[in-house]
């Protein structure tokens, strides 16, 4: 696929109606299933495997609103399950930033925090099924990772990041639309503090 094929492919969910993220998501997932077909790109990634969830996962303002939105529209009884996994994580989240968020101020400290937050769950990650409760809205930071390897939780993923252009281009439109990104454990943090679940 061709960079401009999926610009259309942007335009064309665009004038569905979804928003520039949601057709971005829309259209990134078609193409990597286009690539996926059409390269031989043996997919191990499958529901169940959540070894690409132990670590701090990036994300940007847009995509933190269409996961709130997401959220907000689940039912009662899944934002209250997802709330009582979510908090410990965000309880140690907060706890580590405040410790540490003067210091993050340079690129090393930025990896630091980074490296300091491997191998620790998501706020998203279902534990007890190792899916993902917000999936359809996952952010370009997880949707840029495959595998054609079977990871194991709690091992080293084999995962790589951008194996297609395609997940390139869509992190590359994100981040000239919205600029910076911060953790995804902050946002969550502040979901909490507006009572969004």
């Amino acid at each position: 696929m061709e960079e401009k094929e999926f610009d259309a492919l942007i335009e064309a969910e665009m004038k569905r109606g979804l928003s520039f993220i949601a057709a971005l998501y829309q259209a990134l997932d078609q193409a990597v299933a286009q690539e996926i077909q059409g390269s031989g790109f043996q997919l191990a990634c499958h529901k169940g495997c959540a070894s690409c969830c132990y670590q701090l996962v990036n994300c940007t303002g847009i995509e933190a609103r269409l996961i709130a939105e997401f959220v907000r529209g689940l039912p009662l009884a899944e934002r209250q399950l997802l709330a009582k996994e979510a908090w410990p994580k965000i309880l140690a989240w907060r706890q580590y930033h405040q410790k540490n968020q003067a210091a993050a101020t340079t690129p090393e400290r930025v990896l630091q925090i980074h490296q300091d937050w491997q191998n620790k769950p998501c706020p998203f990650l279902n534990a007890k099924q190792g899916t993902c409760w917000i999936y359809p809205v996952r952010p370009i930071d997880c949707r840029t990772l495959l595998s054609e390897a079977c990871c194991a939780s709690g091992q080293k993923n084999v995962a790589k990041r951008f194996p297609f252009a395609c997940q390139l281009w869509a992190n590359n439109l994100i981040l000239e639309v919205q600029g910076a990104v911060t953790p995804l454990m902050h946002w969550l943090s502040e979901f909490f503090r507006i009572k969004l679940i």
